[in-house]
């Protein structure tokens, strides 16, 4: 080997020892940083004539299992729903209560139940005729504040999702200007692994906020599609379009609320995973359900009061009320009836009667009041509920009402149950991605400290090698 040669191959090791430094270096110093990627570099032997002249290097890379980082998108699509849906039903759950607890609806029906008996012992005392008001009272109240809380719970998630469009957006018009300046990078051949390391953390982010899939051209842009497959990005960005209005229980997609569209279509429906989808289904299937489950309690109520002569309790909004036409939203209408606020004797005698009779003492209307509002098995409605008529109660078609408001409490307290059963278990899957994903791509400081020794020694070695054929140099010179 001439000393040329032997200078060539230590100027490119070296050259070569100190670019592998300073890509260990930067590997070091983002070991915190989230989204980073540890970066190598490729170093090959050149060989001219069959022998080994120097070394080269190629551009930067990035460590990543580009299958495994799509698993673990698609694991966080489905936790960021059940997040979403886990956080919303333990406020439902907190609304509804226990059968047990004494803020629970169906404490409320039995205390009424409790006061109607006591008051039938002693129609004639006043004060029990008005511990059946008192207790009325509170039941409507009971029924209006839940009814309230589950529109609040709607309107919450319903301008969740206009914030997670505008964010969407956002992202995925941040996603075009990185793809531009990849192919720009490509193009002039300078490396894109950090810039593809900020485009994968919009796409970690976009990927929990909507369940998207995507491929990556030949220049390196990065083409994005809803899971349904309409397309967020494909040179240039979509826009989705939201924007929440007021909802209530008499509301409901499609026909009093407007859909998510992208390029025009309409693809609320069509979500198949992400916080959006989450946010999507409480707005128009869970939080529905609740209030159509409360809301059939209230209009049945109603309805057997009515039969009984009885009707303590009355829709505000309609004087003749009737099952099923008036039944949407009537929790949040029933209140005490205001004859029985009057004239206390009504509790004892009947809504139709046109004055107190002279029989204090008799209980009989009371009594059979109570058989037909309480003790009798009452015919709920499981299906065709809600503003949209679509809704299933999933509960019993034949109860009492006390029996029926404690069904919907303890189907409320299933439903959290398996809720958090599911969410623990999809965290489980994707904290296991996650630490998989972090052991392939993540900065190891024992490897890479263990590496920058290795190239410190390879420098040291080419600089006292170039030292040396300095020397060599000097000396046939001198000769010379």
């Amino acid at each position: 080997m001439s000393l040329t040669s032997a200078l060539y191959g230590a100027t490119t090791g070296l050259s070569a020892a100190q670019s592998q430094m300073d890509i260990i270096s930067r590997n070091v110093m983002n070991v915190n940083t989230e989204g980073y990627t540890r970066k190598t570099l490729n170093q090959e032997t050149q060989v001219v004539a069959g022998h080994a002249y120097g070394l080269f290097t190629s551009t930067t890379q990035r460590t990543i299992d580009y299958e495994l980082q799509r698993q673990y998108r698609e694991a966080t699509a489905t936790e960021a729903e059940m997040s979403v849906t886990n956080s919303f039903l333990s406020q439902v759950q907190s609304i509804f209560g226990t059968p047990d607890s004494a803020a629970s609806i169906a404490h409320y029906v039995s205390d009424l139940n409790d006061s109607f008996i006591e008051a039938a012992a002693t129609p004639e005392d006043a004060s029990m005729l008005q511990a059946v008001i008192s207790s009325a009272t509170k039941l409507a109240q009971n029924f209006n504040d839940m009814s309230r809380q589950i529109t609040a719970l709607r309107t919450s998630a319903n301008n969740n999702i206009e914030d997670l469009v505008d964010q969407i957006n956002t992202e995925v018009s941040q996603i075009e200007a990185l793809n531009k300046q990849i192919t720009q990078a490509r193009s002039s051949n300078y490396s894109t692994a950090d810039l593809e390391d900020k485009r994968d953390t919009l796409v970690d982010q976009l990927a929990k906020q909507a369940d998207v899939t995507y491929y990556t051209q030949s220049d390196g842009q990065l083409v994005i599609s809803m899971a349904n497959g309409y397309t967020l990005l494909d040179g240039k960005a979509f826009q989705l379009e939201y924007t929440a209005q007021p909802v209530s229980a008499t509301t409901s997609y499609p026909t009093t609320i407007g859909g998510i569209t992208l390029n025009g279509r309409d693809i609320t429906t069509d979500l198949t995973g992400g916080e959006l989808k989450g946010y999507v289904d409480l707005r128009d299937t869970i939080l529905p359900q609740a209030q159509a489950q409360i809301d059939e309690l209230a209009g049945v109520m109603i309805s057997a009061m009515a039969a009984a002569d009885m009707p303590i309790l009355v829709d505000s909004a309609n004087a003749t009320f009737s099952m099923p036409g008036d039944v949407v939203g009537v929790s949040n209408r029933i209140t005490l009836n205001a004859d029985y606020r009057s004239d206390l004797w009504r509790v004892r005698e009947g809504g139709s009667a046109l004055s107190e009779s002279s029989a204090t003492g008799d209980a009989t209307l009371m009594k059979a009041a109570i058989d037909t509002i309480f003790t009798n098995q009452q015919t709920f409605r499981t299906t065709g509920l809600g503003d949209s008529g679509t809704i299933n109660s999933q509960l019993e078609g034949s109860a009492t009402l006390e029996g029926y408001a404690a069904s919907f409490i303890q189907f409320q307290a299933s439903q959290k149950s398996n809720s958090d059963t599911d969410y623990e278990f999809q965290s489980t899957i994707s904290e296991n991605l996650l630490s998989t994903t972090s052991g392939i791509s993540g900065v190891n400081l024992d490897e890479e400290l263990s590496n920058m020794i290795v190239f410190q020694n390879a420098y040291s070695a080419n600089a006292r090698t170039i030292s040396t054929l300095q020397e060599m140099f000097d000396s046939l010179l001198n000769i010379l």
